[in-house]
């Protein structure tokens, strides 16, 4: 769908001629748009415009820290180029161009055309930058993404503008389309929509015959007012003035922050508008009620079998106070606001309360017998010494895993996208990926005061890839750190620390990842002040000796000050810290910030950039996490003998070609992985979206298919490259460093699994799973009775 962006910075709108407000932003089809930028009242004006973008960078000299505006248009021509290479672009993965072979830009893959048969065949002979000449021939080459040919966006800084909208509908002729013979009723709403319809004698009425000027469009206002600073600029707008604008409007949608809506200028203000139904989405008046009831559901089920592993998610349906005015009423999931053909604000598919007596009887009686005779194994001295056995075995018995979000791709009806908590009492809280709703998966698992302790001893965040799944909710999870670490909401910084060892002596939150991720963090601080400067943004490399021993380094990301980075080591590299020496000057300070003797990384084969991790605590526990990633020899390697492994299982092992296509797992192929490593506990998670039902995990233990590992070096320190070739998805392989598995294809059943995995609890995650890993035999035992239920379980998707 093409995409056309439009920029609103605030400064529009307040003193403008009544005529210019008459006029829509957007007008198509079907309906009349106003765009309403608003800034608070103590903003002046276009200060947050020609603030430095370097205020969270190295200080810059006072010269550039406001441009021209013709800087600034040339900026903005150059983001609505990007833009527009995103959505609109006709580029073609598969269109090669032709050029000589000394102009090629590596890395990039390289083909030529057989003379003969005119076949395209991959090029296998000397390349730029080997010391064998290079023949003088043309060769075809992949034209590069043009959006990957900007280095980097023009800088820009965070706003206060809220941005408001009136939608107004076409006008509609009702007198001419009851002449026209057009049934009232759903065909009015169609030729509103701009759908033709047939009359009652059968003739096709078009849109265009019934829109005119004898009825008025019905319009709704949608408002956010962050805090009470936007009210004054809000009640000045020109548009509440204009007859154009405001005849048929019929409700008002509120997005407000706290003490917002009961603030005097505003609810005078919605007197004016006493002809309008209003409806409040705000924290003052909202329930904190449950928005997923499916997943709800499920965990309060799962809640009857396995108590000590899940229980209800957190949620108040009572309102929090009542609203301030009669014609006013507090939004809901599922409410409709209908505009045609008669407006009406519809609460037919609101959620009607949990009925949790109802939840406790789906539970049917073969599944509560199961979960008896689960119990009464309990008690069995044989059961009782394995589990102590295994509990003197495991450093930190008492850590608990808490999975926020087991599915893979898209959040779904029962299973949110990525994200799991690690707590060790008397370390601290680390939690391994952060995909979208991540901070609100951990306010349903934890009571607001116990979510403020996590966030406050969270230590380390890791992100494993930068696909949006596993990282989109990162930005909100350390804003809530923030807040709840420093008491105020993140503030301007005048300017970033740049020395590791400063960094590591205060109270921050490290975050670990590819330098991709630390880019992408560093340029959304100019968007909004989240508190990057309290952050540790480390860069995580690794890289084989001869020996196979693979070694680890940390580095601190920095960048210039026009915001690039640095692409070759030298005087700007960041500080680093190298796990291969316990002396080395900043690994006792980051041990104590972080509560961790060591981190160890690898690349995996799923997408550029993607690691799998290994954390290890003074005590000797050992958390290794494999992000997304087909079976990696090497993670094996650093991950040998973990604690637990968290290991996604995206297919069941009927899917293995598709698991091998997309460089994901299947069940079996991160058992064995587990096997390998020779893990005291198996967590698997990330399960593909179309299961709800139990995979089978004794099957994928017998006859699973398991690929055989073939050795390949680690690619060493990898620096960025400003110009990639094309950029790596889930359906095209990119080089070497993303692929140090294995030859696949050679994958055969492997019998051995079973026997290696009879004494090594496997769990399969479901999302608010609390478990503690000294109670993994118990969780495993829950197993059979939890899948048992799930298959005789009526599921809707």
């Amino acid at each position: 769908m093409p995409i056309c962006i439009q920029e609103f910075d605030g400064e529009s709108g307040i003193g403008n001629s009544q005529k210019v407000a008459d006029k829509p932003t957007l007008s198509d089809d079907h309906i009349k748009v106003w765009a309403l930028p608003i800034l608070p009242s103590n903003n002046s004006g276009n200060r947050s415009r020609k603030r430095s973008h370097d205020e969270f960078e190295e200080q810059v000299p006072s010269s550039d820290s406001s441009k021209s505006s013709d800087q600034r248009f040339k900026d903005q021509v150059t983001r609505q180029a990007v833009v527009s290479e995103m959505f609109n672009s006709d580029w073609r993965m598969d269109t090669l161009v032709e050029m000589p072979i000394a102009e090629v830009s590596l890395p990039a893959t390289l083909f030529v055309r057989n003379p003969e048969t005119q076949e395209i065949q991959p090029y296998t002979g000397p390349k730029p930058g080997d010391s064998e000449p290079l023949p003088d021939i043309m060769v075809l080459v992949r034209k590069p993404w043009p959006g990957a040919l900007v280095e980097s966006l023009p800088p820009t800084s965070p706003s206060e503008c809220a941005m408001s909208y009136i939608i107004r509908n076409h006008d509609f002729d009702a007198k001419k389309a009851a002449a026209l013979g057009v049934q009232r009723g759903p065909d009015y709403r169609k030729l509103t929509e701009n759908q033709s319809v047939l009359s009652k004698d059968g003739q096709t009425i078009t849109p265009d015959m019934v829109l005119g000027e004898s009825r008025i469009g019905k319009g709704v206002a949608i408002i956010e007012l962050p805090s009470v600073d936007y009210v004054e600029n809000l009640i000045a707008r020109p548009e509440w003035k204009s007859t154009e604008v405001m005849n048929g409007m019929t409700a008002f949608i509120w997005i407000l922050g706290k003490g917002v809506g009961a603030h005097p200028r505003l609810q005078e203000f919605i007197s004016t508008m006493s002809q309008a139904q209003h409806v409040f989405s705000s924290p003052d008046y909202s329930p904190n009620d449950l928005t997923f009831r499916a997943v709800a559901r499920s965990t309060m089920e799962f809640s009857e079998i396995d108590s000590a592993r899940y229980s209800p998610p957190k949620y108040v349906t009572s309102p929090r106070s009542n609203v301030p005015r009669p014609e006013i009423c507090v939004a809901k999931p599922g409410m409709v606001v209908n505009l045609e053909p008669e407006f009406s604000i519809e609460n037919s598919q609101t959620e009607r309360n949990i009925d949790i007596d109802q939840i406790k009887r789906s539970v049917g009686d073969p599944v509560r017998g199961h979960v008896d005779a689960v119990r009464q194994k309990f008690n069995e001295i044989l059961f009782q010494t394995k589990v102590e056995n295994m509990r003197q075995s495991i450093p930190n018995n008492d850590a608990e895993i808490i999975t926020l979000g087991t599915g893979s791709s898209l959040p779904s009806m029962y299973r949110n996208v990525a994200g799991t908590l690690l707590r060790v009492p008397g370390h601290g809280s680390y939690l391994f990926d952060c995909g979208e709703g991540t901070l609100g998966q951990l306010k349903r698992v934890f009571s607001p005061e116990e979510l403020k302790e996590v966030l406050r001893e969270l230590k380390v965040i890791w992100i494993s890839h930068l696909h949006a799944d596993h990282h989109l909710g990162t930005v909100s999870v350390i804003k809530a750190w923030y807040e709840e670490t420093f008491g105020i909401p993140p503030q301007k910084t005048a300017s970033f620390e740049t020395n590791l060892g400063q960094f590591l002596s205060e109270k921050r939150l490290c975050l670990v990842s590819d330098i991709h991720m630390l880019d992408w963090l560093a340029e959304y601080s100019h968007v909004e002040n989240y508190g990057y400067d309290k952050i540790v943004p480390l860069a995580a490399t690794s890289y084989e000796r001869s020996s196979g021993y693979i070694s680890s380094v940390l580095t601190l990301h920095r960048r210039d000050k026009n915001g690039l980075v640095q692409e070759q080591f030298g005087e700007n590299r960041g500080e680093w810290i190298n796990f291969d020496s316990p002396k080395h000057q900043f690994m006792s300070p980051f041990q104590a910030a972080t509560g961790l003797s060591s981190i160890f990384t690898v690349p995996v084969s799923h997408c550029q950039g993607a690691k799998a991790v290994s954390f290890t605590f003074p005590s000797g526990l050992k958390v290794s996490y494999s992000g997304d990633c087909r079976p990696s020899e090497a993670f094996t390697r650093i991950g040998r003998d973990s604690t637990v492994l968290l290991h996604e299982a995206t297919f069941e092992d009927d899917m293995f070609k598709d698991a091998l296509a997309k460089r994901h797992s299947t069940l079996s192929e991160a058992l064995m992985v587990g096997k390998e490593m020779h893990a005291k506990v198996i967590v698997l998670t990330h399960f593909s979206q179309r299961y709800r039902e139990m995979p089978n995990i004794e099957k994928a233990k017998k006859t699973g298919f398991v690929p055989k590992f073939r050795h390949r070096r680690s690619p060493g320190f990898v620096m960025p490259n400003a110009v990639r070739d094309i950029p790596a998805t889930e359906e095209t392989p990119q080089g070497p460093e993303t692929s140090d598995t294995a030859d696949d294809l050679s994958a055969k059943e492997d019998l051995s699994l079973q026997k290696a995995l009879d004494d090594v609890p496997v769990i399969l995650a479901f999302d608010y799973m609390r478990l503690r890993l000294g109670d993994a035999l118990h969780a495993e035992a829950h197993m059979p009775a939890m899948k048992e239920h799930l298959s005789a379980s009526e599921v809707e998707f």
